[in-house]
């Protein structure tokens, strides 16, 4: 397992472990050091709805509540608790109900 991290003295820092070095999960098309920086609150300018769903689940499993996941996603709260109500799932990926 790989754990990169930049370190900022100022904020607790929250970093993704991996078992590759590489920073595209190329199978769902996420920018892993984009979705590792919306965690720590610098988000880029752009993110893929992917992007925002995975940074979504992540916060949500560290424990961050769902307003500032919202804010910190740029996705709205309507959208995080609608994405953890479905278990979840990617986005665009259909119900198995």
């Amino acid at each position: 397992m790989i754990t990169a991290s930049r370190i900022r003295p100022d904020l607790p820092y929250y970093s993704l472990a991996t078992h590759t070095p590489h920073t595209l999960d190329a199978a769902r098309d996420i920018d892993l050091i984009a979705v590792e920086r919306t965690l720590n609150d610098d988000a880029p300018e752009t993110l893929t709805p992917l992007e925002r769903w995975e940074a979504a689940r992540l916060l949500t499993a560290r424990g961050v509540g769902p307003a500032e996941t919202a804010r910190r996603t740029g996705v709205s709260r309507t959208q995080v608790d609608s994405w953890k109500r479905r278990g979840w799932r990617p986005p665009n990926q259909p119900s198995s109900d």
